[in-house]
Parts: C-alpha cells; sequence; structure tokens
C-alpha cells in the first residue's frame, strides 16, 4: 500500500484489566494509549485501529466510535457489534475535522461495558488529489501498532530503486522472518508481519524490525503480544 500525503497509520490499542471474581458483576477497567504516530488521518485511505480487550469472563462485542467536536460528542458509529479479533481497518470518511475523538468500547455477555477515549485529539484532513510529498531519504519508519496482537506494519520509504532486505529479529539478533528480499522501486512502501516464523507462531516478546539497504541499517523496535 502506498502512503499518500498525511497518510498516517493510526493505532489505538486499549487494554483491559481482568477482575479475578467468580460472577462478572461489575465493569472491565480500560486503560486507552494512541499511538502518537496516528495523528492526522486523510479521508479515504484505510486506518487500522486495533486493540486488546480483556474480561474476567469473555468480551462479546466491540464498538468504536467517532466525535468530531471533541470529548463532547456527538459520536458516530465507525463499527458496532463487532467481534473482540483485535482489529479493524477503517476508511475514513468526512467531513475535516481537527478535534477528532476515537472511543473504544467493550461489552460481555452480562451486559458490562468498559472503554475510553483517546487523550488528545486527532486531525481528519481532505489530501490534495494527484499531489504526494517527495521522499528525499532512505528510512523505516516506527513500527505500527506496537504493541501488536495479530500484525505489525512497516513501512520503508526509499528516494530510488535500491536493493531492500527486510526483516524481523529477535533481541539476539536472530532472524524470526524475512519480509521483502530484492530490488524495489523508489516510493513508499508497507510490508506486514502477521506473528509467524518458519517454525511457528512466535512466542511474546521484543522484537525487531531490520532494513538493509543502500549500505546502510536501519531498526525499529515491534513488542509482540498473545
Amino acid at each position: 500500500m502506498n502512503v499518500k500525503r498525511f497518510a498516517l497509520l493510526a493505532s489505538l490499542i486499549a487494554f483491559a484489566a481482568v477482575r479475578p471474581a467468580a460472577a462478572d458483576y461489575s465493569r472491565s477497567a480500560y486503560t486507552y494509549v494512541r499511538e502518537t504516530s496516528g495523528e492526522v488521518m486523510v479521508v479515504g485511505t484505510t486506518q487500522t485501529i486495533t486493540w486488546t480487550a480483556s474480561d474476567n469472563v469473555a468480551v462479546t462485542s466491540v464498538a468504536l466510535l467517532l466525535s468530531r467536536t471533541g470529548n463532547s460528542g456527538p459520536y458516530e458509529v465507525i463499527a458496532n457489534g463487532i467481534p473482540n479479533t483485535g482489529s479493524y481497518d477503517w476508511i475514513v470518511t468526512g467531513p475535516a475535522t481537527a478535534d477528532g475523538v476515537i472511543s473504544v468500547l467493550a461489552s460481555d455477555a452480562a451486559g458490562n461495558a468498559g472503554g475510553d477515549t483517546s487523550d488528545e485529539p486527532l486531525e481528519i484532513v481532505v489530501a490534495t488529489v494527484g499531489v504526494e510529498t517527495p521522499v528525499l531519504r532512505f528510512a523505516l519508519l516506527p513500527v505500527v501498532p506496537s504493541p501488536s496482537v495479530t500484525s505489525a506494519r512497516l513501512r520503508y520509504e526509499l528516494p530510488k530503486d535500491a536493493q531492500v532486505d527486510l526483516s524481523i529479529v529477535d533481541v539476539r539478533g536472530r532472524e524470526a522472518a524475512k519480509l521483502v528480499h530484492g530490488m524495489q522501486p523508489a516510493g513508499r512502501h508497507v510490508a506486514t508481519w502477521n506473528g509467524q516464523t518458519p517454525s511457528g507462531r512466535a512466542p511474546a516478546g521484543v522484537y525487531f524490525a531490520r532494513c538493509l539497504s543502500a549500505g546502510a541499517r536501519f531498526m525499529q523496535r515491534i513488542v509482540l503480544i498473545r
């Protein structure tokens, strides 16, 4: 996927505390964490919202809401009644706003619900058709989302055609997965790691995205949670 001007991937991660209760009588407590790289969203682009929600019994339903006028609302529905899969790809809609707030709400079968909203406003903009900022340098951008539950996106930029070796390595430098190997055209690129290795599912922990290109090495940290 080519990332157009201002098109930064938004990652919204809601962590729910597990209550060690015998029966589910009270609300779960949630802490909401927003990725700083996702402050600007472009109408018409796909933004990935990811979350981790848990309950002392089970989360049965997740709702994603958007306000364009700050925390006070009103809120419109991005998605409602979706399963707790951990991620949702949203095609951003207008109108533009500088005071956007996204809320993640999770519910269980007993009707208990918990959630929170973003701490700072998100900006939604309408991109100028046909305008794209030029790539001026080789770069490996921060991985989104991180922490990652299901998959992580690795974004890299090339000012000219170049050989690229992009892989995932563990803290000892051992290769866990190879994502890109070969010549790549100039521009903006995205590779996806689904948390798998040649021997199976990678265990939770700290990993690094390693990109070798143009005689340079670029590294970005990934936290994988299960």
